[in-house]
């Protein structure tokens, strides 16, 4: 006997596809990508007044960031209602994450590093990025080929 089991609207389970967060699209309730949605948000953002501007100096949990953010999230999901409707929760941890992003290349900048070396810090990036999966594989492989 199956019974039939109410979601609240945050409890709803999404289905995923590999590697690919999914945001709920309103108008026929397809899954769309999370991608789509955060170029969206950052598009929006840009129309918003520079007194909703997060601070860039400051932490992300910063008391006047907070502030901002309590005004900006509401803002962010009404704009984005006519295709999208992410949770508060998600906008708020893409814009974390956008903050993130901007802090780093704004103390980058500060100490003169971005300016000199602007594409020699994307290359390590890579690098590293590439050597942890090396170094991760080789483990791997001498893993197994121990237990033979």
């Amino acid at each position: 006997m199956a019974r039939h089991i109410e979601f609240e609207e945050d409890q709803r389970p999404t289905k995923r596809r590999k590697g690919k967060n999914l945001v709920r699209d309103s108008e026929d309730e397809m899954e769309v990508d999370e991608e789509e949605a955060r170029a969206e948000m950052k598009t929006i953002l840009k129309t918003f007044p520079i007194e909703l501007e997060l601070k860039y100096d400051e932490k992300f949990t910063s008391e006047s960031n907070d502030e901002i953010l309590q005004q900006v999230i509401p803002r962010l999901i009404e704009a984005m209602k006519p295709r999208y409707t992410p949770r508060y929760r998600q906008v708020k941890s893409w814009l974390s994450a956008l903050h993130k992003h901007r802090r780093v290349r704004l103390l980058y900048k500060q100490c003169g590093t971005l300016d000199k070396n602007n594409r020699r810090l994307h290359q390590n990036n890579r690098l590293n990025e590439v050597n942890n999966f090396f170094i991760i594989s080789k483990k791997k492989k001498s893993h197994h080929s121990s237990k033979l």
